[in-house]
C-alpha cells in the first residue's frame, strides 16, 4: 500500500508539472480504486446462509468469481462452463474463502485478494437468469477434448488464456521463467497486434492497416475476457483509431493512455491491487517518460537504449522465486514467434475444425523447445526481493533516469551507484555468516525445519505431497531466496511420507552432503550444532520410532517432536527429569496423540510451534490439545494461519522474548 500510495503522489506531481490533465483524472480514479480495494480486502463482510444475485465476472475450468455490488465471490464448480456475463442466483452458505498454501508456490489467496475476493459461496441451488448468447466455453472444453492432455493444456494456455499447472509444458514454462510467453495476454495480444500492422501498413498505409488490425483486435478480444493487459492494448487502439477516422492529430500517448486507465478502473475499480495492472500501466509509463533519453543517437542506438532501460525495469520482476535466469530476454526472443504462430494455428483450428496431427506436432516441438531451454538454463541466486528493496530500487532508477533529462549528471550517477550498490549488497551471501535462524517451512500436511548457523545448514524433515513435488516447488525455491546453497545434513525424524517423502527428489536436485535417519547417529554435531535424541526407545510404529531432537541455539532450547505419541513422551519424562525447552515444535501437527499435560507441564515451554495444513482431513490441531495450551498459558502459532514461521537473530543479538 505505501509502495503504491508513494508511486502515485510521485506520478501525481510530474504530470501537474506536465499539465496532464487526463492523466490527472487517472490517477485519481487511481487512487481511489486502489483504496477501494485496500478497504474491500480488510473491511469485513458478512457470513452465512442467503441469497446472492450477481454477474459471472470470471471463468476458469474449477471456479468462477461473481459480482453484485461491490462484493465479489469465489464459487468452486468443477468444468465450469460459465462465461463471463452471464447473471445468475446462488443459493448458499457465504463464508470466509480458506485454500491450501504452500511456501513459495502459487498463492491463489493473493489472487483472489487482488481481484477483490475475500469470500467464498457453497452453493446448494443455483437459478440462470441471464445467459450470455455466444457461448465460447463450452465450443473450447469439445475442442480442447480432441488433444492429448500436453496439446490441450497449450492450446487452452495460448489461445484462451486458462493455464493448468498441473500440466508438464506449463509447469515446467513457469518454472523458466516464460509462462507470460505461452499464455495468452498483453504481451501475446500487443506483439501480434503490432507485427501485423507493420506488416500490413507497408501495402495499405497506415490508416487503412490501423483499421484492419482493430478489426483483428476485436476479434480476437472475446478469448481475453479478464486480461487487464489486453483491455489497456485494446483501448488505447480503439481511442487512436477514432481520431484517425475523423482525421484528426490524436493526443499524446500520455492521454491516450489516460483514458485507457479511466476506462480499465471504471471497469474493474479493484484493477490497482492487481500485479497485471500495475506491469501493464507501470512499463507504458516509465517507457514514455524515458523516451526523450531514448530518443538521441540513431534508430539502432534507440532500440539498444530502449531495449536496455527495459531490462532495468524489469529486473526485479526477473528474480523468479530467488533466483535469475540470466538468458530470459533470449527465451522471450526465441518463444514469442513462436507462441504468435501456435496461437493463430490454435484459433484457425477452433473456427474450423481440430487440426489434431498439426497441433499435435507444434506442440510437442514447444515440448522440445522448452526442454532444450531447461538444459542451457543459467540462474543467478539473488535471495527474494523484500518489497522495500524493490521500492528502493525503483526510487533510484526513477530519480537517475529524470536526473539525466534535467541534466543533473552527477545526481544521475549517485542514483545508480546506490542502485548497483544495494543489489550487489542484498545479493551477495555476505550476511549470512552473521545469520542464525530456525524456520518451520510451510509444507501444508507434513515437517521440514531449517536450522542456519552461519553457513552451516541443516534441515530436519523435507515434507512430502502426493500431488505435487514437494522439493523442486516448496523446499529448494525456498532455500534460493534464502540464499541457501547446500544442505550439510538432512534428518529424517521418522519415515512417513509427509515428513521425509520429498527426499529423493532433493537429493537429486539440490546439493546435500549428508542423510541422518537412524537414533544409532546420535548426539550428532553439524557444525557448532549438537543434535540430541531423546527418543531411545524406539516401538514397531512409525511414530513410536520417531526421533525426538533437542539442541541448544541462538542463546534458546528447542525440542522438535517430530511425530512421537504421549506413550512415549511419558518415558522421556520419567528418564529426563530436568528436560526443558523454550520453543517446542508440536508433536504430530497437534494431534491428541501427542502434547500430553505431564509431558506440557514438564517441558515448559514459553512457545509451541504447530507445522499443519489448511484445511487437512485429520482435523489437526485437535481442538483439545489448542485448549491444553491456552489451558497452560503456552502461545502456539501455526503454520496454516502463518505460513513459514522463522526465528532469526544477526551478529549473536538476543532472540525476542517468547513470553
Amino acid at each position: 500500500m505505501v509502495l503504491s500510495l508513494l508511486t502515485a503522489a510521485v506520478l501525481l506531481f510530474l504530470f501537474f508539472q506536465k499539465g496532464k490533465a487526463a492523466f490527472l483524472v487517472f490517477l485519481g480514479f487511481l487512487i481511489f480504486g486502489f483504496a477501494l480495494g485496500m478497504l474491500r480486502t480488510h473491511w469485513p463482510s458478512p457470513n452465512g446462509k442467503g441469497e446472492i444475485r450477481g454477474m459471472v465476472i470470471a471463468s476458469k475450468n474449477n471456479y468462477y468469481l461473481i459480482a453484485t455490488g461491490w462484493r465479489r465471490y469465489y464459487v468452486y464448480e468443477k468444468n465450469c462452463t460459465r462465461e463471463v456475463g452471464d447473471i445468475l442466483r446462488l443459493q448458499g452458505t457465504v463464508s470466509p474463502y480458506v485454500g491450501k498454501e504452500y511456501e513459495s508456490r502459487f498463492s491463489f489467496m493473493t489472487y483472489l485478494e487482488e481481484n477483490g475476493v475475500k469470500q467464498a459461496i457453497q452453493v446448494k441451488e443455483t437459478e440462470v437468469l441471464f445467459l450470455r448468447p455466444f457461448r465460447f466455453r463450452e465450443r473450447e472444453l469439445r475442442f480442447l477434448s480432441s488433444f492429448d492432455s500436453l496439446t490441450a493444456g497449450l492450446v487452452d494456455s495460448v489461445a484462451f488464456g486458462r493455464k493448468d499447472y498441473q500440466n508438464e509444458a506449463i509447469a515446467l514454462s513457469a518454472s523458466l521463467g516464460v509462462l507470460s510467453y505461452l499464455s495468452a495476454s498483453g504481451i501475446l495480444y500487443g506483439g501480434f497486434l503490432r507485427f501485423l500492422e507493420a506488416k500490413l501498413s507497408k501495402r495499405w498505409g497506415k490508416p487503412k492497416s490501423a483499421l484492419i488490425t482493430f478489426v483483428f483486435a476485436c476479434l480476437l478480444l472475446p478469448f481475453l475476457y479478464g486480461k487487464i493487459g489486453v483491455y489497456r492494448i485494446f483501448l488505447l487502439r480503439f481511442f487512436t483509431l477514432i481520431f484517425f477516422l475523423l482525421k484528426r492529430e490524436p493526443p499524446t500517448y500520455l492521454t491516450l493512455l489516460g483514458w485507457s486507465g479511466i476506462v480499465v478502473l471504471f471497469l474493474h475499480p479493484f484493477a490497482p491491487v492487481s500485479s497485471s495492472f500495475r506491469f501493464g500501466f507501470g512499463i507504458s509509463l516509465f517507457l514514455t517518460f524515458s523516451r526523450s533519453i531514448t530518443a538521441r543517437g540513431k534508430k539502432k542506438q534507440q532500440k539498444i537504449l530502449s531495449f536496455l532501460l527495459l531490462q532495468l525495469l524489469l529486473f526485479p520482476l526477473y528474480n523468479q522465486r530467488g533466483e535469475w535466469h540470466l538468458l530470459l530476454p533470449l527465451y522471450a526472443t526465441i518463444l514469442l514467434p513462436v507462441s504468435y504462430g501456435f496461437a493463430i494455428l490454435s484459433l484457425l483450428s477452433f473456427c474450423t475444425l481440430p487440426w489434431v496431427r498439426v497441433l499435435s506436432l507444434c506442440a510437442s516441438g514447444i515440448w522440445r523447445l522448452l526442454q532444450g531451454i531447461k538444459t542451457i538454463d543459467v540462474t543467478l541466486p539473488l535471495g527474494e526481493f523484500s518489497p522495500w528493496f524493490t521500492f528502493g530500487y525503483y526510487a533510484l532508477l526513477t530519480i537517475g533516469v529524470f536526473a539525466k533529462q534535467i541534466g543533473f549528471m552527477k545526481t544521475r550517477r549517485i542514483a545508480h551507484g546506490l542502485q548497483i550498490t544495494f543489489l550487489l549488497i542484498h545479493s551477495l551471501p555476505v550476511g549470512v555468516s552473521f545469520l542464525q535462524e530456525v524456520t518451520f517451512i510451510n509444507v501444508g500436511q507434513g515437517d521440514a525445519i531449517l536450522i542456519r548457523d552461519g553457513y552451516t545448514n541443516v534441515l530436519l524433515d523435507t515434507g512430502g505431497n502426493l500431488s505435487f513435488d514437494m522439493a523442486t516447488e516448496v523446499d529448494i525455491p525456498f532455500f534460493r531466496k534464502e540464499k541457501v546453497y547446500q544442505i550439510d545434513c538432512l534428518i529424517a525424524s521418522h519415515g512417513d511420507f509427509d515428513h521425509i517423502g520429498a527426499k529423493d527428489s532433493l537429493i537429486q536436485n539440490f546439493r546435500v552432503k549428508r542423510f541422518v535417519s537412524s537414533a544409532t547417529e546420535f548426539p550428532l554435531k553439524v557444525g557448532n550444532l549438537t543434535f540430541t535424541n531423546y527418543n531411545v526407545y524406539g516401538g514397531t510404529g512409525e511414530n513410536d520410532q520417531s526421533l525426538v531432537l533437542g539442541f541448544t541455539f541462538m542463546g534458546c532450547e528447542w525440542l522438535m517432536m517430530g511425530d512421537a505419541p504421549k506413550a512415549i513422551e511419558h518415558r522421556i519424562v520419567q528418564d529426563n527429569p530436568s528436560l526443558r525447552c523454550d520453543v517446542l515444535k508440536a508433536g504430530h501437527h497437534g494431534s491428541k496423540t501427542s502434547s500430553s499435560q505431564e509431558f506440557l507441564l514438564h517441558v515448559q515451554p514459553k512457545m509451541a510451534i504447530i507445522s499443519v495444513g489448511r484445511n487437512n482431513t485429520y482435523g489437526h490441531p485437535d481442538k483439545e490439545v489448542l485448549s491444553r495450551f491456552e489451558s497452560l498459558r503456552i502461545p502456539y502459532r501455526r503454520t496454516d494461519e502463518e505460513g513459514s514461521i522463522s526465528y532469526r537473530r544477526y551478529f549473536g543479538l538476543p532472540l525476542r522474548d517468547f513470553s
